[in-house]
């Protein structure tokens, strides 16, 4: 079906190959007219931190970041998955919340996922690269290179426990 030029499509499912339909080889948006409001599928609170920066603003009350399971393209709040992957009752064979598909290819050595959402808007393009390049291998990347200390130190921010 063809959409009017002004016509706002709104891209809602935390399922990573849809969402990348969406950007072109370069990481960049196909249609400025694109709105994303992708919830997290375990809290049910913010948004994953994917916008158009054209027509948004992500805020950390909104949006969080987020990371995509590579084995299977579902995208969850980084702090939420990693907090599912530790309960009791999956650590022993954790699998995505959404798909039931097994997170880790390998059991013994679980990977760390690359934390998206959290790169300025001229370089979100690199983060759409990245979650690509990670389905298309089936497995976690690195971070791009042209990362900067202050995502490893939310990285590690991240990765620690909160409150009480």
């Amino acid at each position: 079906m063809a959409q009017e030029a002004d016509e706002i499509t709104t891209v809602e499912t935390h399922y990573f190959p849809e969402v990348l339909e969406h950007f072109d080889d370069h990481g960049h948006l196909i249609d400025p007219n694109t709105k994303f409001n992708i919830g997290c599928y375990i809290c049910h609170v913010a948004n994953l931190g994917l916008v158009n920066h054209a027509s948004e603003q992500r805020s950390s009350l909104t949006h969080e970041p987020f990371a995509v399971l590579p084995r299977c393209g579902h995208a969850f709040g980084y702090q939420c998955i990693m907090g599912w992957l530790l309960l009791d009752i999956n650590k022993k064979n954790p699998k995505c919340p959404a798909c039931r598909k097994e997170v880790y290819s390998n059991k013994n050595s679980p990977e760390v996922f690359l934390i998206v959402g959290v790169s300025p808007p001229e370089e979100q393009h690199m983060e759409i690269n990245a979650i690509r390049k990670s389905l298309r291998l089936k497995e976690p990347l690195s971070p791009p290179s042209q990362t900067g200390p202050a995502v490893w130190d939310f990285i590690r921010f991240a990765a620690m426990p909160h409150g009480p």
